[in-house]
């Protein structure tokens, strides 16, 4: 007797707990129509990409900048001897 009982209200929630899932789906609801914070998400996506593209610019800034004053030391080096 006890297990057809388990088995039902695991089937079929009790009264008590409908008033739950309503709130639930409302919030749900609510939550996915809400757009105040869109626009300071969208902000930190474009900085993050930003940073990104300033992190991988400055890898190869770095390589060319080191190529450059190697050069430069090497044409300044025979005139300083």
């Amino acid at each position: 007797m006890q297990e057809s009982r388990a088995k039902q209200s695991f089937m079929f929630p009790r009264q008590e707990a409908r008033p739950m899932m309503q709130k639930l789906k409302n919030s749900l609801v609510a939550l996915r129509t809400d757009e105040t914070g869109q626009g300071l998400v969208e902000y930190v996506l474009i900085v993050a990409l930003v940073a990104f593209a300033a992190t991988a610019g400055m890898t190869t800034l770095a390589s060319s900048l080191n190529s450059a004053f190697t050069k430069v030391g090497s044409i300044l080096g025979v005139y300083i001897k």
